[in-house]
């Protein structure tokens, strides 16, 4: 029992960490998280918020929390941000600070490049008295560990009219301190793209794609997605995503006041209906988001 209690709490740990990077479906509507060129697309300053349990049903289950803000700079001629992010899962949890630069290159009318990094403090800590369930008396189980170190994204991204695509590499760094740890070994490889399309005064369609590959097993992701915008107000999407062989879907909703705020939020997810096919209830995967817009 006591090993099954320790192999279900670390797995929990590291697969709930090692998912962080890709576990924030909602990415789209803050995209400086999977690139840090795409920061400012929005072009006016703004916080945003993203919450995400997922596996509500488990003790111990992935819990997300991610802050930010973003604001252009022209006499840097890009864009800057800070980014909080918290995830906790089984008896770990990680914390990261952030800052993040963009610089605009100009090309032409209605073309530029975006250069764009992202140095990031991390936190990790694990905490043993969490195993403590099993033997309080159990020194061996008791106390915490915590190690603290630096990492960095990179990332560019060419934007004309309503086009955008980037291309980035996260976890450039490679800190790998212990098994509790593994996603600090893991580089992620991006690719986005979105387009902007004014179909009528009161209708706007936005497709987008994301691939994603995985260096230490070549695992690879792909989400192709679709944005309905009506009268600038409410927004419904479908998405489905290809991991390696398994495909799952998405309805993604939002309401949005024109510059003023988008509020966000998943209304299905096919992924936890397959883990919850099996003989254990693993509950929902809840995800909401927030964007304020400040006018300028």
């Amino acid at each position: 029992m006591r090993v099954l209690i320790f192999s279900l709490l670390a797995f929990i740990s590291i697969n709930g960490i090692a998912q962080s990077v890709g576990a924030i479906n909602t990415y789209h509507y803050d995209l400086k998280i999977i690139n840090p060129s795409l920061i400012g697309l929005e072009e006016s300053p703004s916080f945003n918020i993203i919450y995400r349990d997922q596996w509500s049903n488990i003790s111990g289950s992935p819990k997300s929390i991610l802050l930010s803000y973003e604001q252009g700079i022209n006499s840097l001629g890009g864009n800057v941000g800070i980014m909080f992010s918290s995830i906790k899962a089984g008896i770990h949890s990680q914390n990261k600070g952030s800052f993040i630069f963009s610089k605009e290159i100009f090309l032409s009318k209605d073309s530029y490049l975006n250069i764009g990094s992202n140095l990031i403090f991390q936190s990790d800590n694990v905490y043993f008295d969490d195993l403590q369930i099993l033997n309080p008396d159990d020194e061996l189980i008791a106390g915490a560990t915590t190690n603290n170190d630096f990492n960095m994204d990179a990332g560019v991204s060419f934007s004309k009219d309503q086009f955008v695509i980037g291309i980035a590499l996260q976890n450039i760094l490679r800190n790998s301190y212990d098994e509790f740890s593994p996603a600090r070994d893991i580089q992620f490889y991006n690719l986005y793209a979105h387009y902007h399309w004014d179909y009528s005064t009161s209708i706007a369609l936005k497709p987008y794609a994301f691939y994603q590959i995985v260096d230490t097993d070549n695992s690879w992701r792909f989400d192709g997605g679709l944005d309905v915008e009506f009268f600038d107000l409410i927004t419904i999407g479908g998405r489905i995503r290809v991991f390696d062989e398994d495909q799952f879907y998405y309805l993604i909703a939002s309401l949005s006041a024109k510059d003023w705020f988008n509020v966000y939020m998943i209304l299905y997810d096919q992924s936890i209906q397959e883990f919850n096919s099996g003989n254990t209830d693993f509950g929902n995967n809840f995800e909401m988001g927030m964007r304020v817009f400040i006018p300028d």
